[in-house]
């Protein structure tokens, strides 16, 4: 006869989580879903304050602990000093999210080497120094989650920089699961495709009918989907991944 076995409910009371660009789109709906199952939140923001806190207050309303912490990432001292904000004012880290992002889209033949070294910094290096910050403060059981996209694998043109730079974060992530592991912090990638955004907003309606028609679900990915597979990757539910990239993306990344 089958054992049936039951699937528990996330549980990460007791957490701390930093999450970084965490004022609004993903960033928001990953800190509260991180919230809302329990743990508590320093939402980081660069220049959004207004956002920030409303994600902040949300949290508290909800029963649950949450700062803003300002900073850019893409500055190693900023990244240094969110890292440590978050340990003084709420105890501990447990959870990093690396989301904070920069998206550019323009010919690649008229890249400026200040616009691409822009990229780089929030995207790439940062998640590299936050990361770097954050270790000496991060147990066993701890997890890092860094956010790349679906485009490292289904790319179009006018966003290498962006490409580029996702492309360098999964490869940070594999890098890192091997290291970290002997500190029993476990370290994974999420990867979104088309994800119903403010930013993804700026395009055409035809452009997005397209891409719903293009992804199998037959529709655009909600923050909420990506901020579920981040919550796992935190999660107890995830001790045996490390390394891993989840593409939160409805099926486009294999679909064309």
């Amino acid at each position: 006869m089958p054992v049936s076995i039951a699937q528990p409910s996330i549980n990460l009371s007791g957490k701390v989580a930093l999450v970084t660009g965490g004022s609004r789109g993903i960033g928001a709906a990953i800190c509260q879903e991180l919230a809302a199952c329990g743990a508590s939140v320093a939402v980081n923001y660069i220049g959004s304050k207004p956002n920030a806190l409303k994600v902040a207050e949300s949290i508290i309303k909800g029963g649950r602990k949450a700062i803003t912490v300002q900073g850019n990432v893409g500055n190693p001292d900023d990244a240094k000093r969110i890292v440590e904000e978050t340990v003084q004012q709420l105890g501990r880290l447990d959870i990093v999210v690396n989301n904070a992002g920069i998206y550019d889209g323009k010919d690649f033949e008229k890249v400026t080497l200040e616009e691409y070294n822009r990229v780089l910094d929030v995207n790439l290096k940062g998640p590299f120094f936050l990361t770097q910050a954050a270790v000496p403060h991060l147990g066993p059981d701890s997890s890092v989650i860094n956010i790349s996209t679906c485009l490292t694998k289904t790319p179009v043109a006018n966003v290498a920089s962006y490409i580029t730079s996702k492309g360098g974060v999964e490869a940070l992530t594999r890098a890192l699961a091997v290291e970290l592991a002997p500190k029993g912090i476990r370290v994974n990638v999420v990867s979104p495709g088309t994800t119903d955004t403010d930013m993804l907003r700026t395009n055409p309606e035809e452009q997005l009918k397209q891409w719903e028609q293009q992804t199998p679900l037959k529709r655009l990915g909600k923050p909420e989907d990506v901020a579920a597979a981040v919550v796992f990757l935190a999660s107890p539910q995830s001790t045996w991944f490390t390394g891993q990239n989840l593409h939160a993306t409805g099926g486009i990344s294999f679909a064309l």
